[in-house]
C-alpha cells in the first residue's frame, strides 16, 4: 500500500520541479539581462564625462572623442555600437555637453517593453551625458 502512495506522487512531483525550475531560469536570465545593460549604461555615463572633461581640458573634439572611445572599449563596448557626440555651447556659453549612445543587446524576448521599449527588439539604447564648464 505504502509503495503504491509512493508511485503516484512522482508525477505531480515531478511536473512542479520542472514548473518551478522554469521559472528559476526566467528569473536568473532576466538579473542577467539588467545586469548587462546597467554595465552598458555605466561605460556609456563615464564615455561621456571622460570625454566631456577632455574636451573642457584640451578643447580638441577630437581628442575628447577618441578619449570617449576608449573608455567605451575598457568598459567592453565596442565603437560599432556606439556614438559619443560633444556639443560646445549647448546649454549655454563656455559649456560643452558630452553625449554617449550605444545599442546594448538584449537577451530575454519581451523585457524591452518592461524598459520602455518595443516588446521583440533586439537591443536597446543605453545614453549617458555630461556637461562641463571650459574657458576659450
Amino acid at each position: 500500500m505504502l509503495k503504491r502512495l509512493y508511485k503516484d506522487c512522482r508525477g505531480p512531483v515531478m511536473l512542479e520541479f520542472v514548473l518551478s525550475c522554469i521559472l528559476l531560469i526566467v528569473i536568473l536570465m532576466g538579473m542577467v539581462n539588467v545586469s548587462l545593460l546597467l554595465k552598458d549604461k555605466l561605460g556609456a555615463v563615464a564615455a561621456a564625462r571622460e570625454a566631456g572633461r577632455t574636451y573642457a581640458v584640451t578643447l580638441n573634439a577630437n581628442k575628447a572623442s577618441q578619449v570617449g572611445y576608449e573608455v567605451l572599449s575598457a568598459a567592453g563596448i565596442s565603437p560599432a555600437r556606439a556614438q559619443v557626440v560633444l556639443t560646445p555651447n549647448s546649454p549655454g556659453q563656455n559649456l560643452v555637453t558630452a553625449e554617449v549612445a550605444c545599442d546594448s543587446p538584449v537577451f530575454l524576448p519581451g523585457i524591452t517593453a518592461l524598459l520602455g521599449g518595443a516588446p521583440w527588439e533586439k537591443s536597446i539604447k543605453v545614453s549617458g551625458s555630461a556637461v562641463f564648464r571650459y574657458e576659450p
